[in-house]
């Protein structure tokens, strides 16, 4: 009869209420305070206990770059350590993508840091927004061209112009590469690719 359980913050020894909201992992005591005909005893205080706040960084991520119909694996740092999990997730809907991706166009992605401890689990903020960007030259348009013995051709096509494209071209019989202006001696097919390259990536053209 007459008892009440009181709480106080080990730090500095404050009375405090429940629920309690801290910003950082603290400690705890209570004592027990028994009143009765106005005299009031308290208990000794009970073993310190924790409430753990978990506060996992947003990790920083990095994007990539790949070629149509090629698979990127994308890594973020600071995320690493007892119970924290890199989970990544599609900007265009916020659905939770497993690595590697492999998207048909270029598309974006983030990563969140997530802590579980005690059956507790708590999510970072996202990460910025990364690209994985998706290179897909169009196959060019061909033009072909007649000379006179001994004479020269330079070779056009369209279809291939923009940030890293550069026109390639080969003989037909060998899928040698080959510079303009050619000068074959008999009837020679030729064909051209387009080739992008951008972050140290080439990808190529049918």
């Amino acid at each position: 009869s007459g008892l009440a359980l009181k709480w106080y913050k080990t730090a500095d020894n404050a009375l405090v209420s429940m629920p309690v909201s801290p910003t950082v992992t603290t400690q705890y005591y209570a004592k027990c305070e028994q009143t009765l005909n106005n005299v009031t005893c308290v208990s000794a205080a009970s073993s310190n206990v924790s409430v753990t706040v978990l506060n996992p960084a947003a990790p920083v991520a990095t994007g990539a770059t790949i070629c149509a119909g090629g698979s990127a694996t994308l890594t973020a740092t600071g995320c690493s350590g007892s119970g924290l999990v890199l989970k990544w997730y599609k900007t265009s809907d916020n659905a939770e993508v497993m690595m590697p991706v492999s998207p048909t166009v270029t598309t974006q992605y983030y990563a969140k840091c997530e802590q579980t401890l005690n059956n507790v689990t708590c999510a970072s903020a996202a990460s910025g927004n990364v690209s994985v960007m998706v290179l897909n030259p169009s196959a060019p348009v061909a033009t072909g061209a007649t000379i006179c013995v001994g004479g020269t051709a330079t070779l056009t096509a369209t279809g291939c112009v923009g940030t890293g494209l550069a026109l390639k071209w080969y003989q037909t019989a060998d899928n040698a590469a080959v510079s303009m202006p050619v000068s074959p001696t008999v009837n020679t097919q030729y064909y051209a690719k387009c080739e992008q390259t951008l972050n140290n990536v080439t990808c190529v053209s049918a």
